[in-house]
C-alpha cells in the first residue's frame, strides 16, 4: 500500500504543473482525486502520532488520535490493526478481532482506492502531454524530431498505466499474523493456523508466524508437519525457536 501511495504523491507532483501550462480547468474527476489524497494524508498523519503514542504506551492518547483518522477515512487499514493491537494488550480480545477483521477489509477497499487515483491522475497526465505534443508540433511546424521533452514523458506515463498492479487482496503479512494471534488467545486454533500459514504465503521469512504455526501443529503431535513449517521458514531467512525445534525433533508424535 505505501508504494502505491508514494508514487500516486510523486504522479500528483509531476501532474499538476502540466494543468497549469494548458490553461484547463482540470477534470471533475481529478478533484475528486486530490480530496481522497488531502483526507489520505491528514489520516495517515493522524495515525503516525497515534503510533508514537502507542510506542510510548499512551493508550489514551492513541485512541484519541486513531478516532482523528477515522475521521479522515473509516476505514483507513493500519488504524484498525493499531487499535487492535490496544485492546490484545487491554485483553479485550473480542473488541480485537473486531478491529482486526476492519483493518483486513479496509486494507482491500483502501488500496483499490489509491490505485483507482493512481490511473486517473496518470491517465490524465497521459491525455494532457499528448495534447501538448500535437500543439507544440502544430505551432511550430516542427517534425516530430524536434519536439522537446513531451515524447519522454509520455512514454514513461504509458509505462506506468500499464504496468502490473499489486492485487489489492494481498494482505501485509503482519496482518494474517496478528489475527492469528488474536484467534489463538480465543481458542480458535484451527483459524489461527489458517491466518499464520496465510502470513507465510506473504513473507516465508516470517519467524514469529512461522514458531507460532509450528507450536500449534506440535500441540496437536503434528510433529512432522511442524518440521516441514521450520524447515521452510529457516530456508528463507526465518529465525527458528532452537528449543521449539527440538521438542519437535524428540517430542511424542500423533499415534505414539
Amino acid at each position: 500500500m505505501r508504494k502505491v501511495t508514494a508514487f500516486l504523491t510523486l504522479a500528483f507532483a509531476v501532474g499538476l504543473p502540466l494543468v497549469a501550462q494548458t490553461g484547463s480547468a482540470p477534470p471533475e474527476s481529478l478533484n475528486v482525486d486530490v480530496e481522497r489524497v488531502r483526507q489520505y494524508r491528514d489520516a495517515t498523519a493522524a495515525y503516525e502520532r497515534a503510533r508514537e503514542s502507542f510506542d510510548r504506551k499512551d493508550f489514551e492518547r492513541a485512541r484519541k488520535e486513531l478516532g482523528v483518522c477515522f475521521q479522515r477515512i473509516p476505514a483507513y487499514p493500519d488504524a484498525h490493526l493499531l487499535l487492535a493491537k490496544v485492546h490484545y494488550i487491554e485483553k479485550d480480545y473480542a473488541k480485537a478481532l473486531v478491529e482486526v477483521e476492519k483493518a483486513r477489509a479496509g486494507h482491500q477497499a483502501l488500496s483499490t482506492s489509491l490505485a483507482s487515483v493512481q490511473a486517473n491522475r496518470l491517465s490524465d497526465m497521459y491525455t494532457r502531454v499528448r495534447t501538448q505534443t500535437a500543439e507544440y508540433q502544430h505551432l511550430t511546424h516542427q517534425a516530430v524530431g524536434a519536439w522537446p521533452s513531451f515524447e519522454p514523458e509520455a512514454k514513461e506515463i504509458e509505462r506506468l498505466l500499464t504496468a502490473q498492479r499489486s492485487d489489492p487482496n494481498e494482505l501485509p503479512a503482519e496482518y494474517s499474523f496478528f489475527h492469528g494471534n488474536v484467534l489463538l488467545r480465543l481458542g480458535r486454533t484451527a483459524e489461527a493456523a489458517a491466518r499464520y500459514e496465510e502470513a507465510l504465503r506473504a513473507q516465508a521469512g516470517y519467524s514469529d508466524a512461522a514458531n507460532n504455526l509450528a507450536a500449534l501443529y506440535l500441540g496437536e503431535r503434528q510433529n512432522e508437519r511442524a518440521l516441514a513449517v521450520l524447515s521452510k521458514a529457516e530456508a528463507s531467512g526465518a529465525t527458528i525457536n532452537p528449543e521449539l525445534k527440538r521438542a519437535i525433533e524428540t517430542g511424542p508424535k500423533q499415534g505414539g
